[in-house]
């Protein structure tokens, strides 16, 4: 299980967040929470299947390069 917990920047609302993050593989679990540490509002809130989580962060497609094959 792999639990992260801090502060981090938001652009969007121009100051400072507090985030909550757990990743635990062995019960196929994920959750993030992120709260305005000012009114205490949950500003985002995500619990899902570890396995449902696809497509987000360093999950994300990469973009690849056509490759030249004409041997030249």
């Amino acid at each position: 299980m792999h639990l992260q917990t801090g502060q981090q920047f938001s652009t969007k609302l121009g100051k400072y967040v507090e985030k909550e993050r757990l990743i635990d593989k062995d019960n196929d679990r994920y959750m993030e929470k992120v709260t305005d540490p000012d009114s205490g509002d949950i500003i985002h809130l995500c619990e899902q299947p570890l396995k449902a989580h696809q497509g987000h962060g360093s999950a994300k497609f990469k973009a690849t390069l056509p490759t030249d094959e004409s041997g030249d």
